[in-house]
């Protein structure tokens, strides 16, 4: 994935490392390419699936999106005349374009350092573009473009007369791109020549170049990027081949052509799609796996699931689960300061049932909880006190019930001899005064909490 931000109004920068607002891009099928726009050779990324793009934050669904969101990333004209001044660069990147027969550190420095030799002034970034060609140039074929870092201002490569060139090591190159030169990146190089022959009689393509007239040199320059594929039709087959054979006229009465000459193109190299997070759950948000989220200031994580699990590298964990839902809930954390505690606060979408002093239910001034009770908010509205009987063998392990108390009386709390009801250090069994809120829950059939706002001993 390569990322690409803004930096300030004349600069952005590519995987880190930051550039002058000189470059365009160029749009080829689904393939993106980025280059200088006062030198077509300087390409800062070659054609690549929009899909590997990020661009300050966002991914794009198709290359032409992506292309107009970065229109005003990569090129701004004030970067021209006195403003470049200020920014003390130069417009365009040096660029050395080597070619090697095998990759290694050590070709590369070689070919770097043993070959032309170039100056470097105070304001220029310096890039290499290595081609790897096998010596008989058939077989995988591929570029790596480097940033030369940690020098600046003096001479390289071979000695030239009486100059001292610096020599460049490993720490001195960053890769900041490498591709396999597949089929896409050879049809859409700019110096490629595709030559059709139309439909042939013969099988090989070889056979048919030797029985014409020469016309245009065939060429493969890796440097230039100036290759030749030539296409035929036989038998209603299509086949494509590339040049790798020596630069000059064949045909009828000039050079033959040999099998040896011709390559057939490689395929693309198959990039797949990494969808973003939000396109995942697009597609599916449903997945019985935990969805981890690490910590960026630590190696804490939170797991999401059928719970929440908070957890620390030693593996001590914080677990919030969560009852079977028996009606729609909402449950608030409360602002307040930095060193407040609080106790959660519920706002349940219940249906409210309303007991007064006459309804059916309380007989003799109690009232008799019910399994019903769980799926409402008891609000006890009376004028005189009355009692909330907690029975036994109508509860399971995990029940909450909750209510309130908005008459002018006191609500009392019993329960069962088979169910012990525990309460709060220093708080009786009934509440507070009006509108006080209480709480049931039960931590085992014949066990109950009861909380809330109670009235204290």
């Amino acid at each position: 994935m390569h990322v690409i931000r803004t930096v300030n109004s004349k600069r952005f920068s590519l995987n880190g490392i930051e550039y002058l607002k000189n470059y365009i891009t160029h749009v080829s099928g689904n393939q993106l390419e980025i280059f200088n726009c006062y030198d077509r050779a300087d390409v800062l990324l070659p054609l690549t699936h929009y899909n590997q793009f990020m661009v300050n934050g966002s991914v794009y669904n198709s290359a032409s999106q992506l292309q107009s969101a970065l229109a005003d990333v990569l090129y701004v004209r004030t970067t021209l005349g006195a403003v470049a001044a200020d920014i003390n660069q130069d417009n365009i990147d040096l660029v050395r374009r080597l070619t090697i027969s095998a990759f290694s550190m050590a070709n590369v420095l070689n070919a770097i350092n043993n070959g032309p030799a170039f100056t470097v002034n105070e304001k220029q970034s310096v890039w290499f573009a290595i081609s790897v060609i096998p010596s008989s140039r058939r077989g995988t074929k591929s570029i790596y473009k480097y940033k030369m870092t940690g020098l600046g201002k003096g001479d390289y490569g071979a000695p030239n007369g009486s100059n001292s060139p610096t020599p460049l090591t490993a720490a001195n190159l960053e890769l900041v791109y490498y591709s396999v030169l597949d089929r896409d990146l050879i049809y859409q190089a700019p110096s490629t020549i595709n030559i059709n022959l139309g439909t042939i009689n013969l099988p090989l393509i070889s056979s048919v170049i030797n029985q014409r007239p020469v016309n245009a040199p065939l060429s493969f320059d890796s440097i230039t990027e100036r290759f030749t594929v030539l296409e035929a039709t036989y038998n209603g087959a299509l086949q494509r081949r590339l040049w790798v054979g020596g630069t000059g006229k064949y045909g009828q009465g000039a050079q033959q052509v040999t099998e040896d000459d011709l390559e057939v193109i490689p395929e693309p190299v198959s990039i797949p799609t990494v969808p973003t997070y939000t396109q995942v759950l697009n597609a599916g948000p449903l997945s019985n796996a935990y969805a981890i989220h690490y910590g960026s200031l630590n190696q804490n994580t939170t797991g999401y699931g059928t719970d929440i699990k908070y957890s620390n590298p030693d593996g001590n964990s914080i677990i919030v689960e969560f009852e079977d839902p028996v009606a729609t809930v909402k449950r608030i954390v409360p602002t307040g300061a930095a060193d407040d505690y609080f106790a959660l606060r519920s706002e349940i979408n219940k249906p409210v049932k309303q007991i007064n002093d006459d309804d059916p239910n309380v007989v003799n001034g109690v009232y008799a909880l019910t399994a019903e009770d769980t799926n409402c908010w008891l609000s006890f509205n009376n004028t005189i006190t009355l009692t909330v009987h907690i029975p036994e063998e109508v509860f399971s392990a995990g029940t909450l019930i909750e209510g309130d108390a908005s008459g002018t009386a006191q609500v009392n709390f019993t329960a069962a001899p088979n169910v012990t009801l525990q309460l709060p250090t220093g708080e009786l069994s009934r509440t507070a005064g009006q509108y006080s809120v209480f709480g049931i829950k039960f931590r085992s059939e014949s066990e109950a909490l009861l909380f809330g706002r109670l009235e204290l001993i």
